[in-house]
């Protein structure tokens, strides 16, 4: 968490290496037990991956899976579901 600001002086604020680390704290904070702030992470990683990678792609998917997973453990099924079956369709596409 230390070296985020670091790493947006270096890369920027939407680089993928930005997006890399917001993932990797988001997985960080879930093991430490602090969904809300993996939440935080992998929303600003989503947001950078979107950006660079499109909505499309296996990266983009990875990280909303690893979100959808933690809302559904915070108890909303329905919300995690609906990122999911988006995840579904992009490793449908390019997996077969």
């Amino acid at each position: 968490e230390q070296a985020l600001p670091l790493l947006e002086r270096i890369y920027g604020r939407e680089h993928l290496n930005m997006g890399i680390a917001l993932a990797n704290l988001g997985q960080v904070a879930r093991a430490l037990g602090e969904p809300e702030a993996a939440i935080v992470y992998l929303q600003r990683a989503q947001t950078i991956y979107d950006r660079t990678h499109g909505p499309n792609h296996s990266q983009t998917a990875k990280n909303l899976m690893s979100l959808a997973n933690i809302i559904r453990d915070l108890g909303d099924p329905k919300i995690a579901k609906a990122i999911l079956e988006g995840v579904l369709a992009i490793q449908e596409r390019d997996y077969g």
